[in-house]
């Protein structure tokens, strides 16, 4: 309970104490002066105010969101506000766990549905495309330096991306069983950058390991979790090379409990805040028609949560684009039971 016209605390239940602390004045409940100016704003006319959203201050200084609701009465003379306030901090962490988790599920019944989708049409288009590639070989073979050479190269190159672009929606669409042993990151890391460094030295990018120290073994698919790093090394170079911003990508890694983080980072141009939600959509792509598919994110999502692990968009405003993954480290209990 509280005067409105100078906050002044009349009554304070021991429940509010122990939140609140024992100020004076609920003037200090509210981290902000213009949130108790609405809040009596909101109360005057209609003598009452239900689930309004303030922030609050704890009786240790500290920021909280709390819904607050009161009812204003005549308390000997004065106009007083009996007011209830709740720390919702919990209850919007909950939420915030199953928006998450319900996000998780939608794309994962997104990439189950487009997986089969994808599945029928590259079975279908396999047999048509090797028979063109494979006649546009012949023919090569057969005009070598003849005036059509040119034309069937172009015709042997279109059919060829047909493929790789076949191969890659089967590579999202198969859920292939992950081969789990002890790794080391050290040694992914190496072959992806080996497999990345033709495209990036031709892009005249600098590809740059941060860590050589060795980190504890993590439990992984070693081909599935290389071809990840591949994908994100190589988003970074094409990112680089086709904007004509930036020089560098570079790839660091840290244990932290019982997780692998792995950070690839570019100085490229980033992503816009507008498509930011959407980097991870099976079949969205920010690249120029004919230049990508929209598969790689997609893919490194599905590989990274099958290894029980997370894949996000580093926020902030600094310059290029940082992908973070996690996954988990091999316990010591695993240790003895795993391949090698």
């Amino acid at each position: 309970m509280s005067r409105v016209s100078d906050g002044q605390v009349i009554y304070r239940s021991p429940a509010a104490t122990e939140l609140l602390g024992t100020a004076k004045s609920s003037f200090s409940h509210f981290a902000q002066a213009e949130d108790r100016a609405d809040f009596v704003t909101a109360l005057l006319p209609d003598a009452r105010v239900d689930n309004m959203r303030v922030i609050g201050v704890r009786a240790n200084g500290e920021h909280f969101p709390a819904d607050l609701s009161a009812r204003l009465i005549d308390y000997r003379g004065d106009d007083v506000i009996v007011s209830n306030i709740e720390d919702l901090t919990k209850e919007l962490a909950i939420q915030a766990e199953l928006d998450r988790q319900k996000d998780q599920l939608f794309q994962a019944e997104k990439l189950s549905a487009l997986g089969e989708m994808l599945a029928g049409i590259a079975h279908e288009l396999n047999n048509p495309l090797s028979i063109i590639a494979g006649n546009a070989e012949i023919l090569h073979e057969e005009l070598e330096n003849s005036p059509q050479e040119r034309r069937i190269d172009k015709l042997s190159q279109a059919a060829q991306r047909c493929i790789r672009i076949v191969r890659s929606f089967l590579s999202l669409a198969r859920e292939e069983p992950l081969d789990l042993k002890s790794v080391q990151i050290s040694d992914l890391v190496a072959n992806a950058v080996d497999a990345v460094k033709p495209d990036a030295d031709k892009a005249k990018v600098s590809l740059n390991v941060k860590n050589t120290e060795p980190c504890q073994s993590i439990l992984a698919d070693d081909v599935q979790l290389t071809q990840v790093i591949i994908n994100l090394l190589t988003n970074g170079v094409h990112a680089i090379q086709d904007s004509g911003v930036g020089s560098s990508v570079s790839i660091d890694w840290t244990c932290s409990g019982s997780e692998l983080i792995i950070r690839v980072a570019d100085n490229g141009p980033g992503i816009s805040n507008d498509i930011k939600g959407r980097i991870f959509d099976p079949l969205f792509t920010t690249k120029q028609v004919g230049k990508g598919t929209g598969v790689g994110l997609a893919y490194c999502h599905r590989i990274v949560t099958a290894h029980n692990g997370k894949i996000w968009l580093e926020p902030g405003n600094t310059p290029g684009a940082t992908i973070t993954c996690s996954v988990p480290l091999v316990e010591d209990d695993q240790r003895e039971i795993l391949p090698k």
